[in-house]
């Protein structure tokens, strides 16, 4: 064999094993992503937690970051959700609600549209409707489980922090 052959090889052996490492990786990450995901329902299901609900509801709002740590107005928020979703959405449909840490006030109440957010402090608990929902009204078994999954919120944040430990 040539010098220049062997150099081809090594180039092309060197690319294939990139690409295989490339590969593993990316599946390993779903595996993880899927193992994590499979021990917080098993979490949630041992705490009580109806598990069809829990997808249901997970399949049409969003909920960013941990009720426990949203601050002071963190129950006015999400029982501004939960009022919303008794009555159709309505409101929802239109803007997010959540607190925001601001200056000296950490959970200040903030009401924005979808893709807004306050001019001062940033966003550090919201609930919303998922934005591949929000052209259309959710029917009576999903805002059925988004009210459920409201109402146990701190029992399935707690459920999925512990499965994460």
């Amino acid at each position: 064999m040539k010098l220049a052959e062997l150099e081809r090889k090594r180039i092309s052996l060197s690319t294939l094993i990139a690409e295989e490492n490339d590969r593993h990786k990316k599946q390993l990450s779903e595996l993880n992503t899927d193992l994590a995901e499979t021990n917080r329902l098993i979490a949630a299901s041992a705490d009580g937690i109806d598990l069809d609900a829990l997808k249901l509801a997970e399949s049409v709002i969003d909920v960013h970051g941990i009720f426990d740590k949203a601050g002071d107005d963190r129950t006015f928020a999400l029982q501004k959700a939960i009022d919303d979703l008794a009555k159709g959405a309505t409101n929802l449909k239109k803007a997010y609600v959540g607190t925001k840490q601001y200056a000296h006030w950490h959970g200040q109440f903030v009401e924005h549209g979808y893709g807004m957010g306050p001019s001062h402090g940033s966003v550090i608990f919201s609930i919303g409707i998922r934005r591949s929902e929000l052209g259309r009204d959710l029917t009576g078994p999903e805002i059925d489980a988004a009210l459920y999954y409201l109402r146990n919120l701190q029992r399935i944040q707690a459920a999925a922090a512990k499965s994460a430990a």
